[in-house]
């Protein structure tokens, strides 16, 4: 949008980003319309002087390009089970649960006060607070970061060298003589990206919340100028040893990164990465033709275990699909057994008296008559296997 306000027909393209932006991630359904409202605040002269045309174009292709999801999400009941399942609006979360709880002790003893501020929409305002909050903490951005996942081991979302800079770029940009509406959008480009993710729970989340960037690199750039600008002051002794320190300093952190995410985040984070399903499939696949049923666990952190076994086995999709297939339900999925699979938690105190079937679990599942074992990176047991006889 940026661009179509210097070169006008550039905003069309604006448009259809946009919009197909909406497709990528649940997130981008809500901060693309924050955005957008953000731009035309920050913009509006600019936009009020463009020829209308070139406006009322951008819009008509984006509304274009976005109606089919609308029309889905309009028309299916289940289209928004995944963002119903994370949200703190739900009913199934402890948040409620909790709720509930406090406010039935608060009618009990007839605490009037007590009843207001344990209001279930006081509760979900304090609940979206608090987690918008927690995404500029800087123990998560700079040290421990949120999933697994998410980051290397022992290193947070940005680099602990930025964490300065950033400061100094924020100082700076507000001190600065720049355009007051490219600090409002920079900064209000920052400040709503977390909207989206504060609304569920298990945050801070990185992935909910990618659309910070590249603000705080924007801001550690600004910070990093007017140190070498500052420099350029002292002598020239002087100014390659604070070069040398500072760039000593600089490529350490990258290094560690390198080092950690290259090498330590296989060995540390492959029960993260559900590490071992190949080789288990593989040798599932050779061995399921002795039973008459296999069951497969799908409980953390071997969940959504179907996946690998569809994958690895080249099972084909129009089979499956015909089969029944996978139905969405949030973090209620279900998804259709096939060949002689089939996938549920494992209750080893009644599952144990099934006969002639080979089970494949977590080693906690499965506490006694263990066949083949499959190992994490770091030697710890991954995917246990058992088999029961007639």
């Amino acid at each position: 949008m940026l661009a179509g306000l210097f070169l006008n027909n550039l905003l069309i393209f604006s448009g259809i980003f946009a919009a197909l932006s909406i497709y990528v991630y649940q997130s981008e359904k809500v901060y693309i319309p924050l955005l957008a409202v953000l731009l035309t605040v920050c913009f509006y002269k600019q936009l009020a002087s463009m020829q209308k045309k070139w406006i009322i174009i951008a819009v008509i292709i984006a509304v274009i390009v976005i109606f089919p999801m609308g029309h889905y999400i309009i028309t299916n009941p289940g289209a928004l089970n995944r963002a119903k399942g994370v949200s703190v609006f739900s009913d199934s979360t402890k948040l409620l649960e909790a709720n509930t709880k406090k406010l039935d002790r608060n009618k009990q003893n007839n605490d009037l006060i007590g009843r207001v501020i344990d209001n279930r929409r006081f509760e979900y305002g304090k609940a979206f607070v608090s987690g918008y909050i927690t995404h500029f903490e800087p123990n998560w951005l700079f040290y421990r970061g949120d999933a697994l996942r998410h980051q290397p081991p022992y290193m947070g979302l940005l680099y602990i060298f930025e964490l300065p800079l950033i400061l100094i770029g924020i100082y700076l940009l507000i001190f600065s003589s720049i355009q007051r509406r490219i600090k409002v959008f920079i900064f209000g480009y920052l400040l709503i990206a977390p909207i989206p993710a504060s609304i569920t729970y298990d945050i801070p989340h990185a992935v909910r919340t990618i659309n910070m960037l590249p603000v705080p690199q924007i801001l550690s750039s600004i910070g990093l100028l007017f140190i070498l600008k500052r420099l350029l002051m002292y002598k020239t002794i002087l100014r390659l040893i604070v070069l040398f320190i500072l760039f000593g300093l600089i490529t350490l952190n990258v290094l560690y990164y390198f080092n950690q995410y290259f090498v330590q985040m296989n060995y540390y984070y492959s029960r993260a990465w559900q590490y071992g399903w190949k080789d288990a499939v593989a040798y599932a696949n050779s061995e399921a033709k002795k039973f008459d049923h296999v069951v497969v666990t799908n409980v953390s952190p071997l969940d959504q275990s179907y996946i690998f076994f569809l994958f690895y086995s080249q099972y084909d999709p129009k089979k499956y699909l015909s089969e029944g297939g996978t139905k969405s339900g949030g973090f209620a999925t279900s998804h259709t057994a096939f060949e002689n699979y089939i996938f549920r938690p494992i209750n080893w105190q009644e599952d144990k008296t099934l006969k002639n079937t080979l089970f494949i679990g977590r080693p906690e599942d499965l506490p006694d008559n263990i066949g083949r074992t499959f190992y994490y990176l770091n030697g710890e047991p991954a995917i246990v296997f058992s088999g029961r006889y007639e």
